[in-house]
């Protein structure tokens, strides 16, 4: 069966989000989790109207916000895929997704071996400064790059 990719509040009915409410058990995190049928490969709910096939989380949040154009997605703020509280849902797109798992630090970037060598070497001098607790703007910038390096590499 092929997954809905735009949702409009028409396409449901109170009777419908009823349906969907009592298959939710609220968590003391704040999440509304879904608790009925759980996508296998990617972990999120679905839940079927009239035939369709919907994510949870698009239902809830078009329901309570508004409608979800064909091109947006539907991001988590709590990182939980089976959330559908929709004050923990905003809508983006997958470019503001990926920035949004980057900055939590949930992906990592992975370099190619040339680089990955040159960013760790210049990682590894901008260290050996940093531990001489030297002051200066310049300093300061390397000390914030290696902070930002440990972030998106997993280090910290």
């Amino acid at each position: 069966m092929r997954l809905a990719r735009d949702v409009n509040k028409k396409d449901f009915s109170r009777k419908d989000i009823a349906r969907l409410k009592a298959k939710i058990a609220i968590r003391q995190s704040g999440c509304w989790e879904y608790v009925g049928s759980v996508d296998k490969i990617d972990g999120y709910g679905n839940f079927y109207i009239n035939g369709r096939k919907f994510r949870t989380h698009r239902v809830m949040f078009a329901y309570y916000k508004r409608d979800i154009p064909a091109k947006k997605i539907i991001c988590h703020k709590c990182d939980n895929r089976r959330c559908c509280n929709p004050d923990h849902l905003f809508i983006g797109t997958s470019n503001d997704n990926y920035l949004d798992a980057l900055k939590k630090g949930r992906i990592k970037i992975k370099l190619k071996s040339k680089k990955a060598w040159a960013v760790r070497r210049i990682v590894a001098v901008a260290r050996e400064i940093s531990e001489k607790k030297l002051r200066g703007s310049i300093y300061d910038d390397l000390r914030a790059a290696i902070v930002e390096y440990d972030r998106y590499t997993g280090n910290i």
